[in-house]
């Protein structure tokens, strides 16, 4: 972490004198109350109140055509009793890190990026399984992209995108990075890409994205294949009458069988000793736990007045419905539904509720902590 922190304190010394310079940044504050899961299986944290606070600052020089430079660093924490990004007590109060930092170099039609950034990869919105750099998985439950540092060199020739990209995650040596060779072309209405991945851990991957612009409809299509292991995922957009729907299927191939997610929750919730539970709930990930899952994103922009936005997020983890007789009982489902008032530019207010859906054998009800959540919270920027 200290060498950003020199990168970052080289670059204000040096770049503000060579391009234009753009800071920016926000300031958010959310309380909320919620209503314990008691069939949450690790201890439940205590109380019903929650509370974060987050800010984001950016600096951006750039010279045109010549180089740019960003880095942003975020500083954020519950307040009081709070949960981190998977629904555990939080270690920390407040936390400070570098989110981005990073060079881009343009030599047309090369292009060479240095530094730490998120990389997109791939047309799916819900459920991004072909991007293993900085993965989406679902934004509204699961945002924890964290980038790592990266060297990309791409070149452009005519309407095709060829790049080449080493990322670096815990790497001490060569032996430890893990490699990205891809190739994007977007053509009109039709987008595609695919590469090939060579992890740090020797596992090799191919992937392949797509996306289809039909008017207001948009259809997408993104897999990807490690030896005899699959994952799919088929999607739909629709944009109409100021409403954005999106809709996404997930298949993962080695996901657990109806049986086989009723045995890992049913073990977990036999252990009691703290070190065995976590070492068994290491095993879990949200979204990669069983075969099938379902993604909805709804908003409905300017409802009731101009400066008003509604929206919902809904996403299932559905039993093996490919089997002869889907177990329906382990069924669960993360729904939440906010309302936005853009009260001035820079100054947005945010209604938002959540809900924990299912039974004891169902994956999210069994290793979400909350049953219901309601925020209210404030994002100022500047």
């Amino acid at each position: 972490m200290r060498r950003w922190y020199t990168t970052l304190a080289l670059a204000a010394l040096v770049l503000p004198g060579l391009a234009a310079q753009t800071f920016y940044g926000d300031l958010a504050l959310g309380l909320g109350w919620r209503q314990l899961n008691g069939d949450y299986v690790p201890p439940a944290p205590e109380g019903d109140l929650t509370g974060y606070l987050s800010a984001d600052l950016y600096a951006e020089f750039r010279e045109d055509d010549a180089y740019s430079f960003l880095a942003a660093v975020r500083m954020e924490g519950p307040m009081g009793s709070g949960l981190d990004a998977t629904g555990n007590p939080a270690s920390s109060p407040l936390a400070l890190s570098v989110v981005q930092c990073y060079l881009n170099l343009p030599f047309d039609p090369w292009a060479l990026s240095v530094g730490k950034r998120y990389r997109e990869i791939g047309w799916t919105e819900l459920f991004n399984v072909a991007n293993l750099v900085t993965p989406r998985a679902f934004d509204a439950y699961d945002y924890r992209r964290n980038p790592p540092a990266q060297l990309d060199l791409g070149v452009a020739l005519g309407t095709v995108w060829l790049s080449g990209l080493a990322w670096f995650t815990d790497a001490a040596s060569w032996e430890d990075v893990s490699w990205l060779l891809s190739a994007q072309v977007v053509d009109g209405a039709v987008a595609a890409e695919a590469g090939v991945y060579a992890t740090a851990t020797g596992d090799w991957h191919v992937y392949a994205s797509g996306r289809a612009n039909l008017g207001a409809l948009s259809l997408v299509a993104e897999g990807i294949l490690d030896g005899l292991a699959y994952s799919v995922v088929l999607g739909l957009a629709l944009e109409t009458g100021g409403q954005d729907i999106q809709l996404e299927y997930l298949h993962r191939s080695q996901g657990y069988t109806d049986t086989e997610a009723d045995a890992f929750i049913d073990a977990a919730r036999t252990l009691t000793d703290p070190a065995d539970l976590a070492s068994h709930l290491s095993h879990y990930s949200r979204f990669a736990f069983r075969k099938d899952y379902l993604g909805l994103s709804w908003a409905w922009h300017s409802f009731l007045h101009p400066d008003l936005t509604l929206g919902m997020d809904a996403a299932l983890s559905l039993p093996d419905i490919w089997a002869a007789a889907a177990d329906w009982g382990g069924l669960s489902c993360l729904l939440s539904a906010g309302l936005d008032w853009q009260v001035i530019q820079a100054f947005v207010l945010s209604l938002d509720a959540g809900w924990t859906l299912g039974g004891m054998s169902g994956e999210f009800s069994s290793f979400t902590a909350e049953r219901a959540l309601v925020t209210l919270s404030g994002r100022l920027s500047f």
